[in-house]
């Protein structure tokens, strides 16, 4: 009962009070550092049951010649008309193969005993903590597929387009390297190198477009879709600093990039990722095992390739003597 002094003489029930017997609404825990992973949600997967994947290419000759082509593949030969014989042709394949073995990112997730017994209403705690720690796996994912395994891919094949924006001609440039890509499915760039293409745009007097892609509306370049990324590395000093741009055609059918996992794996939460119950220790922690599996694999090597040397710092003067875009 409250103090007889402290009531008025007209008593009513104040906000500070009522809220008293209010239950307040709460959202799930939130975290910086989350980006919006448009690589791994994009790119198509493919299931490998086995844990590795296999990719059978055309043995190469040593030059180009009459019967090799630029890429130092076996030129197929054909014939044409009704009274020529059929040609006599072929191609062999490699006798040792590319091998691709799945990779793993994982990490230990510990939870107090007490607190997933008990502290449970509304929100069960520890779903809301593999939520957090399943986000951070797959943001490492991305950024291992990326730099672990992409950039060096490319960095070593000879036919992977590879263009450099030291001229500073970023819309010349960026043309360039999807010229030299067939069918171009997307662009990877981080978000400040999106903005830097835009101010190249500007300066140019053209504008970039925006386009649908899978329900939402996304950056686009010549009508390629220009996804966000922040797992593409930025080099250079504040004031210098330059980042790479990836472009890519995807998909088995389209000898592109695809990406591997593996399906069906015990205690699967998600696709090729899995948490396993490890038990709780003397100090009544629990702990789950949260393991990703998963490699990426370029069929061949003209499927992607990267624009380097963009400068994120500057505003571009490049880009407006060639392109011919759409004007404003």
């Amino acid at each position: 009962m409250p103090d007889e002094e402290n009531v008025s003489q007209d008593p009513f029930l104040t906000p500070d009070g009522a809220r008293q017997l209010a239950t307040a609404s709460k959202s799930a825990p939130q975290m910086l550092g989350f980006s919006s992973r448009w690589f791994l949600k994009v790119l198509p997967w493919v299931n490998v049951p086995g844990g590795t994947y296999q990719v059978n290419s055309v043995v190469k000759g040593k030059e180009e010649g009459e019967h090799i082509d630029k890429y130092g593949q076996p030129k197929i030969k054909v014939s044409v008309g009704e009274t020529t014989s059929p040609a006599l042709s072929g191609a062999e394949y490699h006798i040792e193969p590319e091998i691709y073995n799945l990779n793993v990112v994982r990490t230990v997730m510990r939870i107090p005993a007490l607190v997933a017994d008990i502290y449970n209403y509304k929100m069960n705690q520890t779903e809301q903590q593999l939520k957090l720690v399943v986000a951070t796996v797959r943001e490492e994912q991305e950024r291992e597929m990326i730099n672990t395994h992409l950039l060096p891919y490319i960095n070593n094949q000879q036919f992977s387009p590879k263009v450099s924006n030291a001229d500073g001609r970023t819309l010349d440039n960026l043309d360039g390297l999807i010229t030299r890509i067939r069918d171009v499915h997307f662009i990877l760039a981080q978000p400040s190198a999106i903005a830097a293409i835009g101010r190249a745009a500007s300066a140019a007097g053209v504008y970039t477009q925006t386009v649908d892609f899978g329900g939402q509306m996304v950056s686009s370049w010549r009508g390629i879709p220009v996804l966000p990324c922040n797992k593409l590395p930025v080099v250079g000093e504040q004031g210098k600093r330059t980042t790479t741009v990836m472009a890519m055609r995807t998909g088995e059918a389209n000898s592109g990039v695809i990406g591997l996992y593996q399906t069906g794996i015990p205690d699967e939460y998600e696709p090729g990722l899995n948490v396993r119950f490890m038990g709780i220790d003397q100090e009544a922690m629990i702990s789950y095992l949260v393991s990703a599996y998963f490699s990426i694999a370029a069929l061949v090597p003209d499927a992607i390739g990267i624009l380097t040397d963009l400068s994120i710092d500057d505003t571009p003067a490049g880009g407006n003597k060639g392109p011919t875009g759409n004007k404003k």
